[in-house]
């Protein structure tokens, strides 16, 4: 992936001579409605490294201006996108300008929403595509004569499926439109690099490109040194642990503080939305002396839907949640008690955040929904026997376990937990 982006990062690193200056131009991607720079992603930790050390090669003195254009794809709203295009712009520029100060008051940054351009560049250029194919995408996005709406809607809907590519929108979707997700850096530099200093004319990058030979950089006399890639393989996550702080200290009514045992388990699929887990809690707490008891087990299935797949390199951010469980339970407060067995469905939104670049993370969240048990009530007999009764007057052989019924509505979970992100896989 690494080695992906510095060819990509190559390409687009084409100087572009005038009379007067020469412009080069790099491009950084985000992740889909993210204007976050997330370095595992597109491999733009490689990336970055290699803008930041052109920059300090060329030197700041000889840079005029350096102006960054950011782009969204032309899936949602058009004024969503312009803003998720300023915002990418604008981050592009943070990052610049907090690696290289000097550089603050020359950098330019604006939004130029959907890139219909750059798109149509792709297709034109896109030799997968049949001749008949690429017509009719072509065709749609020169149409002068409709609005970006119904451009949209017929890219959707009008183009199809064909031999060579299948669905032609979902072609477009998963080879193209990641492409346009980007903010793009053009240095205005006054004077001309040395010569070792001018990179080649590119070729057309591929899906998926060679391996690039190493490029040679001398180290700057100021900062940082020259970027080695890191081959290492990147990794996500699979598997997340956590617990949830506020059961680790709770106050029961009629038993005082006490401590929850709990854990919950989260797989993260390769792609998509959506993330499943478990939780457990399982408080077994027992006080004989003051015929107290507080003896629960429960186990929760649950589905995630994330709004922002992946962002940051993670599942993460907000997301809604539906669960079911089942449990089983022993309650006793001053000799009397409940004990039964019950089931519930709940839903319910929360966030999840990374704790920096760690494994660590805060999850949050809080569900509604309805709990049913079947019970049976308690006493102590307070007797030779010291044994438990059914709180049951009448006739012995009309006695039925679990006769009574209980129906809760209304919050059905809260939760603020630490978790840890446990086993990761390579990209």
């Amino acid at each position: 992936m690494i080695l992906s982006a510095i060819l990509v990062f190559l390409t687009f690193l084409t100087p572009i001579i005038d009379s007067a200056e020469r412009v080069i131009s790099a491009p950084i991607h985000f992740r889909w409605d993210g204007s976050e720079h997330d370095r595992d992603y597109f491999g733009n930790g490689a990336a970055t490294d290699s803008l930041v050390n052109a920059l300090y090669s060329i030197g700041p003195e000889n840079i005029t201006d350096i102006s960054i254009t950011g782009y969204s794809s032309p899936d949602g709203s058009r004024e969503h996108n312009m803003k998720l295009s300023r915002r990418r712009a604008a981050e592009v520029g943070r990052i610049i300008a907090g690696s290289i100060p000097e550089l603050s008051g020359k950098i330019h940054t604006r939004g130029a929403g959907e890139a219909w351009g750059l798109l149509r560049e792709r297709v034109e250029g896109d030799m997968s595509l049949s001749v008949p194919t690429c017509d009719r995408i072509l065709n749609i996005l020169d149409d002068k004569g409709i609005s970006d709406d119904t451009r949209k809607w017929r890219l959707a809907h009008r183009l199809g499926h064909s031999p060579e590519n299948g669905d032609v929108y979902r072609h477009l979707l998963k080879k193209h439109y990641r492409y346009l997700r980007c903010a793009i850096v053009e240095i205005h530099v006054s004077v001309p690099e040395k010569e070792s200093e001018v990179q080649p004319e590119p070729a057309e990058p591929s899906e998926t490109p060679a391996s690039p030979a190493p490029q040679a950089h001398s180290a700057p006399s100021e900062g940082p040194a020259a970027f080695v890639p890191d081959l290492r393989p990147a990794r996500i996550p699979v598997l997340g642990i956590s617990t949830n702080l506020l059961y680790d200290c709770t106050y029961v009514p009629g038993y005082g503080l006490t401590s929850i045992p709990s854990f919950s388990l989260e797989y993260y699929p390769r792609a998509g939305f959506f993330t499943f887990g478990a939780d457990v809690e399982w408080p077994m707490w027992q006080h004989w002396d003051r015929h107290d008891f507080f003896q629960i087990n429960n186990i929760t299935l649950w589905g995630r839907r994330y709004f922002r797949p992946k962002f940051g390199g993670f599942f993460q951010g907000a997301y809604s949640f539906a669960s079911v469980n089942v449990f089983r339970y022993g309650i006793g407060y001053d000799d009397k008690g409940w004990q039964g067995e019950g089931a519930g469905v709940s839903a319910g939104i929360g966030y999840r955040h990374m704790i920096g670049r760690s494994r660590f993370f805060f999850d949050t969240g809080i569900a509604l929904g309805t709990l049913w048990s079947k019970y049976d009530p308690y006493v102590w007999g307070d007797d030779a026997t010291h044994w438990y009764y059914y709180d049951y007057s009448g006739k012995p052989e009309d006695f039925k376990e679990r006769s009574k019924r209980f129906l809760w509505l209304g919050p059905t979970r809260v939760y603020f937990s630490i978790g840890y992100d446990l086993i990761r896989r390579k990209k």
